[in-house]
């Protein structure tokens, strides 16, 4: 009776998890005549028991298990046990992987009475099996190729143009001022440009090209069997697919690509090496005036090669504290009295001599220096002008360059404090000149204006009537001075209509209470006639040319009117 009791139990037991778990189960006998089946396998397979019953499991599910297979799994050497991965069909016609595994059951005799197969529904691991797999090898802000996938097509392509002789060409695409476009609109429209853009270019590319994006406003395309012909007319077609406005979060936004091309066989054999040409005829592309193609030759990996000596020069000059600020006085006409100074920042390299400003500055702005070079020039000028009086005995004015980049950090104001509290430099007599091109930049981020206006920093708008200027925003600015080009001031004394705006950007001062300082004064009748049209400060060749903190000290001690 114990032992009964025990068995019964047993099958209690075993009937329990035949019905409760989550694997699907099917009993059949010895001819492979289902015998029964558990709930699971109804929820999974749509079959009820009573449909099934009496039937083959292989034939109700599909699963293509023959009789090679059955009498593999109860020959005498094998083990009587299988797994693997099947394909399964559901009471509703559609297909399901599942994971198999197939008992045989035998007697005491040695004789097979049962087989049992349990299987689990593998579809959720399949698809993140999937996802994972597209995920690795697709970008995923615009659901392009990657790299990894895109290195993959192209050895791909240029094994298949080696053995048909057929050239293969590749476009780098790079976006023009999209750093611009996070650093005012910020990274969510950023991100949603980035996917506009490779709607339009996919939309523009035949179903054989292949588009795909490397990361950040990088993008690349693939087209074999083609002329370099081909190629440019290519060019073009992605060039005009940018040329709409993005119409972003209610912002119309406008930007252009420059695109390199590089040709395989001709530049190059090797992945890498293509890549390389057509990331340097990009740069050659933007280097002329950007929103254009370029095909690579061989000249421009010199100049490549000339830039990134220049921009590993600047960064180990900053380093090292190899630059030099020199400072351009900046006087008041009435008097001719040095009011205060303009910063300008030089590089004397130690094989090429004095390197202009011209050459490294947009260096430094395209590979991100310049918010470094900025900081650096900040900090050095108020360490050189602290305590140094003008001509009329007060703290001498200082006035720096910012970059649009630079001002828009969001540790910016931080950081000109910092530099304020460790020179010990006074907020009022500092004067950051900001662009005129920057102003709908600044329009988005006032708040870094006021923070400044509460240091008591002054603000000036550099190189004035050269850019874009909205007087609605000019006025709702805390501007303090405008600065006008030097482009207005070359024939001042001799062309009316550069006079007449002369007088207009003196009025528009005027009107929204800003001082003028005209910048580029070279002869006396300049400053005699700005001083008449109501023009207060100057500064030029005239007066002084940008010299060292020695030589400004120096210069200071004589009078005024020799300076």
């Amino acid at each position: 009776m114990t032992q009964r009791r025990r068995d019964e139990e047993r099958l209690r037991q075993s009937s329990v998890v035949f019905h409760t778990t989550a694997e699907a189960i099917v009993i059949a006998d010895a001819r492979r005549r289902i015998v029964a089946v558990n709930a699971a396998y109804t929820r999974i397979t749509g079959h009820d028991e009573t449909q099934v019953l009496g039937l083959d499991p292989d034939a109700v599910l599909g699963t293509g298990h023959g009789d090679d297979f059955y009498a593999a799994l109860v020959a005498p050497s094998s083990t009587g046990y299988w797994q693997g991965e099947v394909l399964c069909q559901r009471a509703s016609g559609d297909s399901f992987p599942a994971w198999e595994s197939i008992s045989a059951v035998r007697n005491d005799n040695g004789t097979v009475t049962h087989f049992v197969a349990a299987f689990s529904d593998f579809s959720a691991i399949h698809q993140a099996e999937e996802k994972l797999n597209h995920l690795a090898h697709h970008d995923a802000l615009t659901g392009l190729p990657n790299r990894l996938l895109f290195d993959d097509r192209f050895e791909r392509a240029i094994e298949q143009a080696r053995r048909a002789q057929q050239r293969c060409i590749l476009l780098f695409l790079d976006l023009d001022s999209f750093k611009g476009v996070n650093d005012t609109l910020g990274h969510g429209v950023g991100d949603e440009l980035l996917r506009a853009v490779s709607v339009r270019l996919r939309e523009a590319l035949r179903r054989s090209d292949t588009l795909a994006r490397l990361g950040g406003d990088e993008f690349v395309v693939l087209t074999g069997s083609a002329q370099p012909e081909d190629a440019s007319h290519l060019a073009m077609k992605l060039l005009g697919a940018l040329r709409d406005p993005f119409d972003l979060g209610g912002e119309q936004i406008r930007i252009t690509g420059s695109i390199g091309i590089a040709v395989f066989p001709d530049h190059g054999t090797d992945r890498n090496v293509l890549m390389r040409a057509a990331d340097i005829a990009m740069y050659s592309a933007k280097s002329q005036g950007r929103n254009r193609y370029q095909f690579f030759t061989a000249d421009m990996s010199e100049r490549t090669q000339e830039r990134m000596q220049m921009e590993q020069g600047l960064r180990r000059a900053i380093d090292n504290d190899a630059l030099e600020v020199h400072y351009q006085p900046q006087l008041r006409l009435s008097d001719a009295h040095v009011i205060g100074v303009e910063a300008l920042v030089r590089w004397p390299h130690p094989e090429l001599g004095m390197i202009s400003p011209a050459r490294f500055i947009p260096v430094a702005e395209e590979s991100g220096i310049i918010e470094t070079l900025g900081m650096w020039v900040l900090r050095r000028a108020c360490h050189d002008i602290v305590g140094l009086p003008d001509n009329d005995g007060r703290q001498m004015r200082l006035a720096v360059n910012v970059s649009v980049r630079q001002f828009m950090r969001e540790d910016f104001v931080a950081h000109v404090l910092e530099v304020l509290t460790e020179t010990g430099f006074p907020a009022e007599s500092l004067e950051l000149e900001i662009t005129e091109s920057t102003l709908q930049v600044i329009e988005q981020s006032a708040g870094i204006l006021d923070a400044l206006k509460r240091l008591g920093i002054s603000i000036s708008i550099d190189d004035f009537g050269t850019g874009y200027s909205s007087l609605s925003v000019l006025r709702g600015l805390p501007i303090d001075r405008i600065k006008i080009d030097r482009s207005f001031i070359i024939d001042l004394t001799e062309n009316e209509d550069a006079r007449a705006m002369i007088e207009a950007m003196l009025a528009l001062g005027r009107s929204l209470r800003m001082t003028t300082i005209a910048e580029g004064i070279e002869l006396s009748e300049q400053a005699e006639l700005l001083l008449r049209l109501g023009c207060s400060e100057g500064q030029g060749y005239l007066f002084a040319r940008p010299m060292s903190a020695g030589q400004l000290r120096q210069s200071l001690r004589r009078p005024p009117e020799d300076i």
